[in-house]
Protein backbone atom coordinates (compact mmCIF):
# COMPACT_ATOMS: atom_id res chain seq x y z
CA UNK A 1 0.00 0.00 0.00
CA UNK A 2 1.45 3.85 -0.77
CA UNK A 3 -0.21 6.83 -0.21
CA UNK A 4 1.44 9.99 -1.11
CA UNK A 5 1.79 13.06 1.39
CA UNK A 6 0.33 16.09 0.65
CA UNK A 7 0.97 19.50 1.68
CA UNK A 8 -1.38 18.93 4.46
CA UNK A 9 -1.76 14.83 4.88
CA UNK A 10 0.65 12.64 5.90
CA UNK A 11 1.22 9.90 3.53
CA UNK A 12 1.72 5.94 3.85
CA UNK A 13 4.10 2.88 2.89
CA UNK A 14 3.99 -0.18 3.35
CA UNK A 15 7.39 -2.09 3.43
CA UNK A 16 8.62 -5.98 3.51
CA UNK A 17 11.40 -6.59 6.20
CA UNK A 18 13.95 -8.50 3.86
CA UNK A 19 15.20 -10.42 6.68
CA UNK A 20 12.15 -11.85 8.23
CA UNK A 21 9.17 -11.09 5.95
CA UNK A 22 7.11 -8.65 8.11
CA UNK A 23 5.27 -5.96 6.36
CA UNK A 24 5.60 -2.38 8.32
CA UNK A 25 3.52 0.66 7.12
CA UNK A 26 5.56 4.07 7.46
CA UNK A 27 3.83 6.97 8.17
CA UNK A 28 5.07 9.63 5.48
CA UNK A 29 4.91 13.33 6.88
CA UNK A 30 2.85 16.14 4.91
CA UNK A 31 5.31 18.38 3.29
CA UNK A 32 3.51 21.70 4.37
CA UNK A 33 2.79 24.60 1.38
CA UNK A 34 5.23 25.98 -0.63
CA UNK A 35 3.73 29.71 -0.82
CA UNK A 36 4.30 31.74 -3.75
CA UNK A 37 6.25 34.62 -3.35
CA UNK A 38 4.35 36.78 -5.77
CA UNK A 39 0.24 38.09 -5.26
CA UNK A 40 -2.45 36.47 -7.51
CA UNK A 41 -5.08 38.23 -8.32
CA UNK A 42 -7.71 35.43 -7.25
CA UNK A 43 -10.66 37.94 -8.43
CA UNK A 44 -9.93 41.63 -10.21
CA UNK A 45 -11.80 44.09 -8.55
CA UNK A 46 -14.53 46.59 -10.43
CA UNK A 47 -16.23 49.75 -10.12
CA UNK A 48 -18.72 48.30 -7.80
CA UNK A 49 -17.45 45.10 -6.22
CA UNK A 50 -14.51 44.33 -4.29
CA UNK A 51 -11.37 42.04 -5.88
CA UNK A 52 -9.57 39.20 -3.79
CA UNK A 53 -5.58 38.75 -3.90
CA UNK A 54 -3.14 35.89 -2.16
CA UNK A 55 -0.28 33.78 -1.93
CA UNK A 56 -0.60 30.53 -3.77
CA UNK A 57 0.78 27.17 -3.15
CA UNK A 58 3.01 25.74 -5.40
CA UNK A 59 1.81 22.30 -4.94
CA UNK A 60 -1.95 22.54 -4.24
CA UNK A 61 -5.24 25.06 -4.08
CA UNK A 62 -4.36 26.24 -0.91
CA UNK A 63 -4.25 30.17 -0.70
CA UNK A 64 -2.54 31.93 2.08
CA UNK A 65 -2.59 35.97 2.90
CA UNK A 66 -5.83 36.62 0.81
CA UNK A 67 -6.25 40.61 0.94
CA UNK A 68 -9.01 42.07 -0.25
CA UNK A 69 -8.84 44.72 -3.61
CA UNK A 70 -11.40 48.02 -3.01
CA UNK A 71 -13.84 48.61 -5.46
CA UNK A 72 -12.21 50.99 -7.74
CA UNK A 73 -15.22 53.13 -7.82
CA UNK A 74 -17.19 55.01 -11.06
CA UNK A 75 -15.49 58.37 -12.42
CA UNK A 76 -18.33 60.57 -13.24
CA UNK A 77 -17.98 63.46 -15.24
CA UNK A 78 -20.29 66.66 -14.89
CA UNK A 79 -24.26 66.57 -14.95
CA UNK A 80 -25.93 66.95 -18.47
CA UNK A 81 -29.28 68.18 -19.36
CA UNK A 82 -30.90 65.98 -21.15
CA UNK A 83 -34.53 67.18 -21.21
CA UNK A 84 -35.68 70.76 -20.26
CA UNK A 85 -37.73 70.97 -17.36
CA UNK A 86 -40.96 73.08 -17.57
CA UNK A 87 -43.99 74.55 -15.65
CA UNK A 88 -45.35 71.17 -16.36
CA UNK A 89 -42.57 68.55 -16.34
CA UNK A 90 -39.49 67.86 -14.41
CA UNK A 91 -36.44 67.87 -16.24
CA UNK A 92 -33.42 65.31 -16.70
CA UNK A 93 -30.15 65.53 -15.72
CA UNK A 94 -27.46 62.43 -17.17
CA UNK A 95 -23.52 61.74 -16.21
CA UNK A 96 -21.69 58.98 -17.86
CA UNK A 97 -18.79 56.84 -15.68
CA UNK A 98 -15.64 57.72 -18.01
CA UNK A 99 -14.17 54.11 -17.11
CA UNK A 100 -17.19 51.89 -18.18
CA UNK A 101 -19.74 53.78 -19.70
CA UNK A 102 -22.55 53.30 -16.58
CA UNK A 103 -25.16 56.48 -16.46
CA UNK A 104 -26.07 58.29 -13.10
CA UNK A 105 -29.87 60.35 -14.19
CA UNK A 106 -31.50 62.73 -11.64
CA UNK A 107 -34.95 64.96 -11.88
CA UNK A 108 -34.84 68.25 -12.08
CA UNK A 109 -37.97 70.14 -10.76
CA UNK A 110 -40.51 71.93 -12.75
CA UNK A 111 -39.76 75.65 -13.32
CA UNK A 112 -42.13 77.83 -11.37
CA UNK A 113 -45.00 79.53 -12.73
CA UNK A 114 -43.90 83.34 -12.15
CA UNK A 115 -47.27 84.41 -11.47
CA UNK A 116 -47.82 81.55 -8.83
CA UNK A 117 -44.12 82.67 -7.18
CA UNK A 118 -45.55 86.58 -7.27
CA UNK A 119 -48.92 85.92 -6.14
CA UNK A 120 -48.21 87.64 -2.88
CA UNK A 121 -46.59 90.97 -4.48
CA UNK A 122 -49.59 90.80 -7.74
CA UNK A 123 -51.98 90.89 -4.39
CA UNK A 124 -50.28 93.40 -3.07
CA UNK A 125 -50.21 95.32 -6.27
CA UNK A 126 -53.74 94.68 -6.58
CA UNK A 127 -54.54 95.45 -3.20
CA UNK A 128 -52.64 98.91 -3.27
CA UNK A 129 -54.39 100.02 -6.66
CA UNK A 130 -57.63 99.13 -4.94
CA UNK A 131 -56.77 101.94 -2.12
CA UNK A 132 -55.28 104.26 -4.45
CA UNK A 133 -58.85 104.28 -6.58
CA UNK A 134 -61.00 104.10 -3.83
CA UNK A 135 -59.01 107.46 -2.15
CA UNK A 136 -59.22 108.86 -5.73
CA UNK A 137 -63.24 108.33 -5.44
CA UNK A 138 -63.33 109.81 -2.28
CA UNK A 139 -61.23 112.73 -2.77
CA UNK A 140 -63.58 113.17 -6.00
CA UNK A 141 -66.77 113.16 -4.23
CA UNK A 142 -65.74 115.69 -1.52
CA UNK A 143 -64.38 118.17 -4.38
CA UNK A 144 -68.31 117.63 -5.83
CA UNK A 145 -69.68 118.31 -2.29
CA UNK A 146 -67.56 121.75 -1.76
CA UNK A 147 -68.51 122.71 -5.42
CA UNK A 148 -72.22 122.51 -4.30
Amino acid sequence: MYKDATCAEDGLREKTCSECGREVTEVIKATGHDYEDTWTIDKEATYTENGERSHHCKNCDSKTDVEVIPATGHSYGEWITTKEPTQDEEGIEERECSNCGHKETRTVPKLQNSINNGGIVIDVVIGSLAIILLIAIIVIAMSRKKRK
